[in-house]
């Protein structure tokens, strides 16, 4: 993820992936997963040719899977919630502190200053009430 806001590609995910010596040239379905993030599949079906850089069309991946089960439900709001700065009693931040990585998985903006110190906030409530109607991942 680029966080840098002064970057060309600021606010998107650009990655590469070994493909292993055994992999064979040919036509594949391919599917993108990131933590907090619905899978999503690439439109189409990609070419892709063993020992060579492989570009794919870039994909919008929607937020908001704190729990990462591929879905956007009543769990993942629970979590967000407890995450954030609305919980204010212990019983209240108590789902928060059952993994260490859902504080950071729940600031979805990636706003925090790093990842010792992520933000849950009013944005991340609203990016998480805006993708719940997708509710699923490819």
């Amino acid at each position: 993820y680029v966080s840098d806001k002064d970057a060309q590609n600021y606010g998107k995910f650009i990655g590469k992936v070994t493909l292993g010596d055994d992999f064979s040239t040919g036509n594949y379905i391919v599917k993108v997963k990131v933590d907090v993030r619905l899978k999503k599949q690439i439109p189409g079906i990609q070419r892709l040719q063993a020992g060579k850089i492989n570009s794919m069309d870039p994909v919008n991946l929607i937020a908001g899977d704190v729990d990462n089960d591929n879905k956007i439900g009543i769990l993942d709001y629970g979590i967000l919630i407890s995450c954030s700065i609305f919980a204010r009693t212990d019983q209240a931040k108590a789902l928060c502190s059952e993994n260490e990585s859902f504080k950071l998985l729940s600031d979805l903006n990636d706003d925090g200053e790093n990842e010792n110190t992520p933000n849950v906030d009013q944005l991340d409530y609203g990016y998480f009430i805006q993708e719940y109607s997708v509710q699923a991942g490819d």
